[in-house]
């Protein structure tokens, strides 16, 4: 009897299905956050936008562009009074920066941060940051412009949410020290004995919270631009002359930055 040989699977044709060509991909993948090393560094530059909350010396109601004469002086009780005129004020007999009316220029900063992934969702930053005060005097013999420069040693937890193609959004919390590094007093317009003192300030160490939302957009697959809308809690501090940091318990700052991931 005839027995049919049975073909071999090689000899097999194959069906239409494994013939068809793959279909090529609607959508291309999106590129990977993943950093090899987990390592980030960051530069941003930030001016105070708003302040309020009142520390002793001054009142909130703090304005963009101080320095253009938007800030309002304050008097010693901290209430917001127009610019002090001498002859008005003779009666109030100054004595000292505690006594004289005042108003802070906007703080400038600029930083240098470096953060390190601890998982796909945390990631640790610290870094330097440098910030330049400007409060301006005005008392009954004199006017002096004070300066403060400081170095700030920070300390950040991130929280990534939402990270996207070109987007990533995330939440930043956590604490500051800054360091004086030199502040000093420059009087001038004396009229018979100045009553503000000129030369070095006693400056303590400053200790601030913060906490900030951020965006990022990313540029290329290792460089993205930031923006973190930043609140900040200062410390009453023994500082013998105000600055915007003694006069608010709250600030709002706006850094943006260049950030490279590696």
């Amino acid at each position: 009897m005839y027995k049919r040989q049975a073909s071999s699977p090689d000899a097999a044709e194959s069906s239409p299905a494994d013939r068809a060509e793959p279909m090529p991909a609607i959508f291309s993948p999106l590129p990977s956050t993943s950093r090899s090393t987990g390592w980030a560094i960051g530069v941003s530059a930030n001016i105070g936008l708003t302040s309020g909350g009142n520390n002793g010396h001054a009142s909130g109601n703090q304005y963009l562009f101080g320095s253009s004469g938007f800030f309002p002086w304050h008097d010693a009780a901290g209430s917001p009074i127009q610019k002090p005129n001498p002859i008005i004020d003779s009666k109030r007999k100054y004595s000292g920066y505690n006594y004289a009316p005042h108003r802070n220029s906007l703080p400038i900063a600029v930083a240098i941060s470096v953060s390190r992934r601890l998982n796909s969702t945390l990631s640790i930053e610290t870094g330097i940051t440098y910030t330049y005060l400007h409060s301006a005097f005005e008392s009954l013999f004199a006017k002096s412009d004070c300066r403060w420069h400081y170095i700030g040693i920070p300390l950040k937890l991130n929280i990534n949410i939402y990270s996207n193609r070109h987007l990533h959004f995330y939440a930043s919390a956590g604490a500051r020290v800054d360091i004086p590094l030199s502040s000093r007093s420059s009087v001038t317009n004396v009229k018979g004995t100045s009553d503000l003192a000129e030369g070095s300030l006693h400056s303590p160490l400053q200790w601030s919270l913060m906490a900030s939302p951020g965006v990022a957009w990313r540029m290329t697959n290792h460089v993205e631009l930031f923006l973190e809308p930043t609140v900040q809690y200062n410390f009453k501090s023994s500082y013998t002359v105000p600055n915007i940091w003694t006069d608010n318990t709250f600030s709002i700052s706006l850094p943006i930055g260049l950030r490279l991931a590696w």
